[in-house]
């Protein structure tokens, strides 16, 4: 499993660098609802950006992986 790219962030400090890093609005959405507002799942993360559960869990990944590398 990927590490959480916030490790010891406060959420104020996760918004900046979603919202710095090279990312679509989908998946800044999905990084603020699953990174940043703790949705317990990618389900739930899925519906609170706008897409359904396999578009979110397909998006996370890559949206960790940027996060990590940024």
């Amino acid at each position: 499993m990927r590490e959480h790219p916030f490790r010891g962030a406060t959420r104020s400090q996760m918004r900046a660098r979603i919202d710095d890093a090279l990312l679509s609005d989908l998946d800044r959405r999905i990084a603020r609802a699953y990174l940043v507002d703790c949705a317990p799942t990618d389900v739930d993360a899925g519906v609170a950006a706008g897409c359904d559960r396999r578009t979110a869990k397909r998006h996370l990944a890559h949206i960790i992986d940027v996060l990590n590398d940024g």
